[in-house]
């Protein structure tokens, strides 16, 4: 790591990691452990060990009836709004705290003969932080969702109403639980071989802090679009509408030819920061106000290209994420730009290289992160089941903060032996 303008030093890492993964006629079960071990060479006072985990099960307890659904995932996060969370756990300033989260999910389904499937489901999740000056942002989730859609027998129309109810219980005292509550009615009618026309109408009532006041939001919504197949390569779903917060949109569009694939995306979403750490996402929204009570409108533009020769595949990224935070007014925008080049050396052997570039800022004031990362690998089958790689990384971090700025350059080798 070298800081600009700063202290630089080699780090040694030792990383042991376990993955095992088991598929049954009723039951996965998913486990996935590190230990990451980090020796400075001249600033042993940074040395340490840091484990992540994720495991998840899924069972089908009642055939095709009753499920029972569960997660867990211990990890770091940076601390600070400035900072991008490094998927390597290497901070120029251990200025870090560990997340653990769970989720646990019965589910329930039921078809009505032909006529109608019945579902519904009950979710308890929990976030908890280690940083003693995050403990009160420490939360549970309880959620409740229940929909009945068209069953079998309707072909050239299709119904579906959605219930869902979520509320985020907050340790501090002081804090708004936030609860959001929506119900949703759609309906796809058949116009023609390849297209559908959506019909959405619903309600929604939530309440989360704004300014220090509770504050209800709610509001009835409606939305019309349609499903567009013009060929068997070509897919679109296009969706206006408008919901409490103001007019809204979605697209999906997705065409295939012979060697590509072309994906383009746009969505806008209201969620809490704790449903987003639940799910261990690891989001750039990293706004200065607390955790796990924001709520958040997220806008996610995405284009994805993906070509496939002989012997190379290459993938470009682009995505736009707008959030604005509900509860404070304040709004970031974050922009990726990445892509992966990989080539077959021969029937072992693989060269890969990718690229990525991110920018990120508020949409007020001048708090700002840009970052710059490059990779090489050089990939060889060794045997059947022992796969190794031997790769260099390259990061370049500039920040607002002037201590979060920092280039590594980074050499690996990683063995991965399957049993």
């Amino acid at each position: 790591l070298n800081p600009h303008n700063r202290q630089d030093d080699f780090i040694l890492q030792v990383n042991p990691q376990l993955n095992v993964a088991t598929q049954g006629r009723r039951a996965n079960v998913v486990l996935d452990y590190q230990m990451q071990n980090l020796i400075f060479q001249d600033h042993a006072q940074y040395n340490d060990t840091k484990h992540q985990l994720a495991t998840g099960l899924g069972t089908e307890l009642v055939e095709r009836t009753l499920f029972f659904d569960a997660n867990a995932h211990y990890r770091q996060v940076a601390l600070s709004g400035n900072q991008i969370d490094d998927p390597l756990r290497l901070t120029a300033n251990n200025a870090e705290t560990d997340l653990f989260t769970y989720t646990l999910t019965p589910r329930l389904r039921r078809e009505v003969g032909s006529v109608a499937v019945f579902e519904a489901h009950y979710s308890r999740g929990n976030v908890h932080y280690s940083e003693t000056t995050l403990q009160n942002n420490n939360a549970t989730t309880d959620a409740v969702g229940a929909k009945i859609s068209s069953g079998r027998q309707f072909r050239r129309w299709q119904w579906l109403v959605n219930y869902q109810h979520t509320q985020n219980n907050i340790e501090e005292a002081n804090k708004v639980s936030p609860t959001l509550e929506r119900t949703l009615a759609e309906s796809k009618h058949k116009l023609t071989r390849k297209s559908m026309l959506i019909l959405r109408g619903g309600y929604e009532s939530n309440q989360y802090t704004s300014q220090s006041l509770q504050q209800e939001n709610a509001g009835s919504e409606w939305g019309v679009g349609f499903d567009l197949t013009p060929s068997s390569r070509t897919l679109l779903h296009a969706l206006i509408g408008e919901r409490y917060f103001g007019q809204t949109q979605e697209v999906d569009l997705s065409h295939r030819t012979a060697r590509s694939l072309y994906t383009l995306s746009y969505h806008e979403a209201v969620t809490t920061r704790n449903q987003l750490e639940s799910q261990a996402v690891i989001t750039l929204n990293q706004l200065p106000s607390s955790i796990t009570n924001d709520v958040l409108l997220n806008k996610t533009l995405a284009f994805k290209t993906t070509h496939q020769f002989r012997k190379t595949n290459i993938t470009f990224e682009i995505t736009r994420l707008d959030s604005d935070n509900l509860n404070s007014g304040i709004g970031e925008q974050s922009d990726i730009y990445g892509t992966t080049w990989r080539w077959q050396l021969n029937r072992r052997s693989d060269v890969e290289t990718k690229l990525k570039w991110i920018e990120r800022a508020l949409n007020s004031g001048s708090d700002y992160t840009d970052q710059a990362t490059a990779e090489v690998s050089y990939i060889r089958k060794m045997q059947r089941q022992v796969e190794g790689r031997i790769f260099y990384a390259y990061l370049d971090q500039l920040s607002s903060t002037p201590l979060y700025d920092y280039h590594r350059n980074l050499v690996g080798i990683v063995v991965n032996i399957t049993f």
